[in-house]
């Protein structure tokens, strides 16, 4: 190989992987936008807006967590203002793709029939997938199993 041919080889491979660092770093932002946007609206209880940022399979999640409220719930929820959101971090590892998401003033429902009551800050762990829409164009959306709990508990 030439001098010349190997220092465009040099500079093609050094652009390829300068190009999957940027393809990486879009596709992290995405996954922040999104969860940034289901947090703001799950935890503001805002489920139909939440909804849109959920696979199909998490759907039935917000139909069990809405009738779960009580007009005292409601209540609350009225007079506490809007819950504060922040994106601590995305991981991507062997165990799945999650965000860690620090949420403070958030209405927490105690278990089923119990009393709910505002939260100061909460830590949650918030599952994510990275899809491909119906054109083939990748998406990240909320995957969840079961209602994010708080990972850090409060003494409020």
């Amino acid at each position: 190989m030439s001098r010349s041919n190997f220092f465009l080889f040099l500079v093609a491979l050094c652009t390829l992987f300068s190009c999957n660092k940027v393809a990486d770093t879009l596709s992290e932002e995405r996954a922040q936008e999104v969860v940034e946007s289901f947090a703001a609206a799950y935890f503001n209880y805002d489920f139909k807006r939440a909804s849109s940022y959920c696979d199909d399979e998490s759907i039935r999640l917000f139909r069990f967590l809405a009738s779960q409220l009580t007009q005292a719930d409601i209540d609350k929820l009225n007079s506490k203002g809007a819950a504060e959101i922040s994106v601590d971090s995305i991981v991507n590892n062997d165990d799945g793709c999650y965000a860690i998401v620090s949420v403070e003033n958030f209405l927490e429902l105690d278990s089923i029939g119990g009393v709910s009551h505002i939260v100061e800050s909460g830590t949650f762990r918030i599952p994510l997938a990275n899809t491909l829409d119906a054109e083939g164009n990748e998406q990240w959306e909320v995957r969840m199993a079961y209602l994010p709990r708080n990972e850090k508990r409060s003494r409020d």
